[in-house]
């Protein structure tokens, strides 16, 4: 990523958050902090870690927009995990048109800078339209614009099922997501141990993953206790098989749960 990009996507993060700032005090945010402590971590079709974690995050919500602050960091007592933790920051502005609502913004991933870290901090933009219909449908795209210059969609749909009026409810989700070829070199490509050639490389566009997810919130005034099961696995085949080869997980179920503070 070229620096004037860098510093174009910092500027903009800044100037969104301090807006948001200076008019915190004429329009009305909605915030939540949360957090969650779960068995494992998979994103996008890759199970980044089989061992606990704890994730925290806060959300400013506004009429127009809002603001995420998200992380992940293992729970084990190892030096090579910190490779595997890392925040992810988000602004995005939101309009209702009709039964849509549409969402846009952009993400920075910022990976702990550690003796044995690896990643390096990436920058994406994403735009979203869910529509409020039976079902709540959604779809996802994000771009990357900084190392991989490549695109990870997804679609997904949601229930939430009231258990006890204002108390207990039980909501499901299910998502599907694809890949450009760009970002799927990105994820999957393998080489062998010794040799470090080649072994596999996608060859196109992939249907990279599938995510199915059951949350119980249970609601106690401002606070709510969330326990939830997920279960994500990699649709491609030959990725499937070519992760397999690695010795790596193609897919993980994840128990979870969070404590959350609505103010």
């Amino acid at each position: 990523m070229k620096r004037w990009q860098i510093i174009g996507v910092r500027m903009a993060v800044c100037w969104m958050a301090g807006g948001m700032a200076v008019t915190a005090g004429m329009v009305e945010l909605d915030g939540q902090a949360e957090a969650r402590v779960a068995s494992g971590f998979t994103w996008r079709g890759t199970v980044v870690t089989e061992d606990p974690v704890f994730q925290p995050s806060v959300n400013l919500n506004g009429t127009h927009g809002g603001v995420r602050v998200w992380g992940t960091w293992d729970l084990t007592d190892s030096d090579e995990p910190v490779d595997r933790s890392r925040v992810d920051l988000s602004v995005f502005g939101r309009l209702e048109a009709g039964m849509a609502l549409l969402r846009g913004g952009a993400v920075a991933y910022l990976y702990h800078d550690g003796l044995y870290a690896r990643n390096q901090d990436t920058y994406e933009v994403f735009a979203e339209c869910t529509l409020d219909v039976i079902g709540l449908p959604s779809v996802r795209v994000n771009y990357d614009i900084s190392k991989l210059d490549g695109l990870y969609a997804q679609a997904r749909v949601a229930h939430s099922f009231e258990l006890m009026p204002d108390q207990w409810a039980m909501d499901v989700r299910l998502g599907i997501g694809l890949m450009d070829q760009a970002y799927a070199e990105t994820q999957f490509t393998t080489r062998d141990a010794e040799s470090g050639e080649v072994v596999y490389e996608p060859d196109g566009v992939v249907v990279s993953d599938f995510e199915a997810s059951i949350e119980w919130p249970v609601f106690a005034g401002q606070w709510t206790v969330t326990p939830a099961v997920t279960y994500q696995t990699q649709l491609d085949s030959d990725v499937k098989d070519a992760v397999k080869a690695a010795g790596e997980a193609t897919d993980q179920w994840v128990v979870s749960l969070a404590c959350g503070y609505t103010f």
